[in-house]
């Protein structure tokens, strides 16, 4: 789950591919 780890980090800048990472995220852990 790379990609959620990445999400976490970019959360923290407040990037603004936060809804398409979150999207992502949960598509590949389902």
């Amino acid at each position: 789950m790379y990609i959620c780890t990445a999400m976490r980090k970019w959360l923290e800048k407040g990037s603004m591919n936060l809804d398409y990472l979150w999207y992502v995220c949960r598509y590949m852990v389902s």
